[in-house]
């Protein structure tokens, strides 16, 4: 999907809808055909018709009651989860200012195959009800979790049939990096949060539909070549990092999912790999094509040299 598509348009309708994320599929479907789904057009390219799910949402209109549950997470206000005796989990965001109110819930099943998603009629755009952020990244948070996977701050970029990852907070320059290496000719697979799997020796990143301000997306996938962390700099140059000090430093920007000890710990096993099996570099740059250049060269040198 390239800059300036997501969003253009208004979305179209669906009674149901399958979408792809990395190698986590999720099911969509609307419990009334009052209240149909509404996909923004950036998660169109996502569509994965025919998938098995790994996970079933039906969607509904609704007071969003929380569930009557103890409270084992709780994010600063923004959202909780609570957790029952039979192992039912809820996520739910209140209404800010407004004590009581919910913006909508998302109700999981053991085993997080099922779940329900509700939401209150004012979040409706012309009777149907949007999908997208926060709902499906939570999901694929907590399913990568036991599936080998995680997400990580980082714009990744397809080249040379591998991919760069250039990994930072917010402001490190991840979105400034993937416009630059979209007019260098590289396929921008996010330019905010990527999928990263292992599956043995191979690490794979893949394209999300969360985006960041250059607002470039793409379902692909490629093995990882390496990684940068962003440094803005006055001049381009490379420094290679201890794993010791990439695993802090990417551990610090994973989307961690942080409901289940065993997720946590999958994150964490899964990171010391990564950091053990591809080059990662300190990327001290400016904003110009010379620093994607500097960083591509040197993963096709890793690469070729391994």
């Amino acid at each position: 999907m390239s800059p300036g598509q997501l969003g253009r348009a208004n979305g179209v309708r669906r009674e149901s809808i399958t979408l792809g994320i990395g190698p986590i599929a999720i099911h969509f479907v609307a419990s009334s055909e009052d209240h149909p789904l509404l996909v923004q057009p950036g998660y169109l390219a996502f569509e994965r018709a025919g998938a098995r799910p790994d996970v079933a949402v039906e969607c509904s209109v609704g007071s969003a009651q929380p569930l009557v549950a103890p409270v084992v997470f709780e994010s600063n206000g923004v959202w909780e989860l609570r957790r029952d005796a039979w192992g039912r989990e809820q996520v739910y965001f209140p209404a800010k200012g407004c004590v009581g109110q919910h913006l909508f819930t998302l109700t999981l099943e053991p085993g997080v195959q099922r779940a329900q998603y509700v939401t209150v009629a004012t979040r409706l755009r012309g009777g149907a009800i949007p999908l997208g952020h926060p709902i499906d990244e939570y999901l694929v948070s907590r399913l990568l979790g036991r599936r080998r996977g995680f997400i990580l701050h980082a714009s990744a970029i397809a080249s040379d049939g591998r991919a760069l990852l250039f990994v930072g907070h917010s402001g490190a320059g991840k979105s400034t990096v993937a416009e630059i290496a979209d007019r260098a000719g590289g396929t921008v697979l996010t330019d905010e949060r990527t999928i990263v799997t292992i599956d043995g020796s191979n690490v794979t990143a893949w394209g999300t539909p969360w985006h960041g301000t250059y607002a470039a997306c793409s379902a692909d996938h490629a093995p990882v070549g390496a990684g940068f962390l962003l440094v803005q700099d006055e001049r381009d140059y490379l420094e290679v990092v201890d794993p010791g000090v990439a695993f802090s430093e990417c551990f610090v920007r994973t989307v961690q999912p942080t409901a289940d000890r065993d997720e946590v710990i999958c994150t964490i096993d899964l990171l010391q790999q990564m950091v053990s099996r591809i080059p990662l570099y300190s990327l001290h740059f400016q904003p110009t094509a010379a620093a994607y250049s500097l960083a591509r060269e040197h993963a096709t040198s890793a690469v070729a040299g391994c």
